[in-house]
């Protein structure tokens, strides 16, 4: 790691994290995508967000955010 930048937290993604993370569970009003909490899913430490062209409420797929709860 470059000496200038100090590593604060990091997160091995073994697991969904709650105290760290949120599942998106919305969509916008131009958004083809409506953001389902399944597809939010973990494999061998690696996060995965799926989009699948899944039809949902009003919308031609289903995908994933998330967000982080940490103040930067």
């Amino acid at each position: 790691m470059d000496r200038k930048w100090k590593l604060l937290w990091e997160d091995r993604f073994e697991a969904f994290d709650a105290e760290r993370w949120a599942k998106a569970t919305h969509t916008w009003e131009s958004n083809l995508v409506r953001f389902v909490p399944e597809n939010v899913r973990f494999d061998d430490g690696r996060l995965r967000l799926h989009l699948e062209k899944r039809p949902a409420p009003a919308r031609e797929f289903a995908g994933a955010e998330i967000r982080t709860k940490a103040d930067f």
